[in-house]
């Protein structure tokens, strides 16, 4: 919400390298947030334009209060290691599940979810249980 915040206060574009400056973390993790914010702002009347050379911006639709998204209770935001372990018992109460449910029941990027599937192999595979990927199918386990 910080970064959103931030994006409706400037006037006109930013870059990905000054928000980093802002925030106090590196381009890449600037980039990867803003994947996560465009993910959950996808149905709402609010955008995050990046152009080429200009660099990022926040477009409201008219009519809609933004500052609606500060107070709202809908969002919670975990930390990697709370997204680790409802990743491990996502897949371990189901029988496959894709990247893109752990993405939107996470509220997060696929890219974030992909990255929270390491630390969650590793800790499986301590306890003797594979993570099965399939393409086109999802991922399940196998062991006991």
């Amino acid at each position: 919400m910080q970064l959103v915040k931030y994006l409706q206060e400037c006037d006109g574009y930013t870059t990905a390298g000054k928000l980093a400056e802002v925030f106090h973390v590196s381009s890449r993790s600037i980039r990867n947030d803003l994947d996560a914010v465009q993910y959950y702002l996808k149905e709402l009347p609010v955008e995050i334009e990046r152009t080429p050379r200009l660099g990022v911006r926040l477009i409201v639709k008219k009519g809609f209060d933004i500052t609606s998204l500060y107070s709202s209770n809908e969002i919670k935001v975990h930390s990697r290691e709370e997204r680790v372990i409802i990743i491990t018992v996502l897949l371990m109460i189901s029988e496959k599940v894709t990247i893109e449910q752990l993405a939107e029941k996470l509220q997060v990027s696929k890219n974030t979810v992909v990255q929270d599937l390491r630390p969650a192999e590793e800790f499986l595979k301590k306890h003797e249980v594979r993570l099965i990927k399939k393409s086109y199918y999802g991922m399940s386990l196998k062991g006991e």
